[in-house]
């Protein structure tokens, strides 16, 4: 019994150590690092999917910038796709560890490919904003589509908006 469960630790120890080292290797830029570092967790439908390996600041335009190295796990490489959003969370409420986030794009998009550098999303708050504002201009094209379909001599411009 006792051989028997420590090959099985060693095996899962074998394991997990080998997953670590493996997977795609990419860099993610944004204005403010958040205070995320290495170690901390990256989320895709919150499923773990990799891991930050580092931090660093950078030269962008105007300034000073942050590249995030992160690594996503093998297994999961090909299920993010090249143009999905990251963006710097707290993973437990308010004074938690940080984690990065990947809000997936186009599902069937390249993936993140090893070495690519892809731009971060600044806040979760910028891309509610961004999504409600795309709902809204879906909201007012199927209007104005209703609309014309109704009033065929009388179809709405952009410049009158929804009110």
């Amino acid at each position: 019994g006792l051989i028997v469960a420590f090959l099985m630790g060693a095996a899962l120890i074998t394991l997990v150590s080998r997953e670590q080292g493996r997977g795609v290797r990419f860099q993610v830029e944004f204005k403010d690092a958040g205070h995320l570092k290495a170690g901390d967790a990256i989320y895709l439908l919150g499923v773990d999917v990799g891991e930050v390996q580092d931090v660093a600041l950078v030269s962008a335009p105007g300034g000073l910038g942050v590249r995030v190295g992160a690594r996503l796990a093998e297994r999961f490489a090909s299920m993010v796709p090249a143009d999905s959003r990251f963006v710097i969370v707290s993973d437990k409420f308010i004074f938690g560890k940080k984690a990065l986030w990947v809000v997936p794009g186009a599902a069937k998009g390249p993936p993140v490919t090893e070495g690519q550098t892809v731009v971060g999303t600044e806040g979760y708050t910028d891309l509610v904003v961004e999504k409600s504002q795309a709902r809204a201009k879906e909201a007012w094209t199927r209007f104005k589509s209703w609309m014309a379909a109704e009033e065929p001599d009388r179809v709405p411009d952009a410049s009158e908006g929804p009110r």
